[in-house]
């Protein structure tokens, strides 16, 4: 009995999890869109990419709501048809999810790449990471569109679907926080101060 109250306890957590870490950014991006917008009268396009990966962040919420509601709480207890629902969401929120953080990302290099000086080596640097960003975003992405093909494989009897996009984030993962731990120092070090 303790061992299913604990299960039951460790899903609300999860759940009450999903909604503070989505909620808890929706005032801090509103008060960087009012600071820009104040500050500078437009936004960046770094602006607008962390306005992306908040839609995102909240598409994947109510994605992630749908699938609770269809049981992801408990599986033992899911329907067939519930269960087709759930593995229907996949894609969905699987691209949502991988959309919010690669624009995070984008938004990041497009922001370091701003504070560079005009022509210099660091902005050929950000074009290239920019560039390896696009390549790494489109192999996921056609990786989760394409993994099961066609996609009813996913909720088939039989899917037979090897997972190859987990290898490929992890990867890319490990380059990307090796890489950002290295950005702050390397692009602020000799460029023009201004006000962002």
């Amino acid at each position: 009995m303790c061992e299913i109250d604990d299960q039951v306890e460790a899903h609300a957590v999860r759940q009450v999890s999903w909604y503070v870490c989505t909620v808890a950014t929706v005032p801090f991006v509103a008060l960087r869109m009012y600071t820009r917008w104040k500050r500078i009268g437009n936004l960046g396009i770094d602006d607008l990419l962390v306005l992306i990966a908040l839609s995102c962040l909240i598409g994947d919420l109510v994605i992630q709501q749908h699938m609770w509601n269809l049981g992801l709480g408990d599986m033992s207890k899911v329907t067939p048809e519930n269960f087709k629902g759930i593995m229907q969401m996949i894609i969905p929120g699987s691209t949502l999810y991988v959309t919010s953080l690669w624009a995070i990302k984008f938004a990041l290099v497009f922001f370091y790449k701003s504070l560079a000086a005009p022509g210099s080596r660091l902005v050929v640097v950000y074009n290239a990471a920019l560039a390896g960003l696009a390549v790494m975003y489109l192999v996921i992405f056609f990786d989760i569109m394409f993994q099961c093909f066609p996609h009813n494989k996913r909720w088939s009897h039989d899917p037979h679907c090897e997972p190859a996009s987990s290898h490929v984030e992890s990867m890319h993962s490990d380059f990307a926080q090796i890489n950002a731990a290295k950005k702050p120092r390397t692009s602020t070090i000799g460029s023009p101060s201004s006000v962002r």
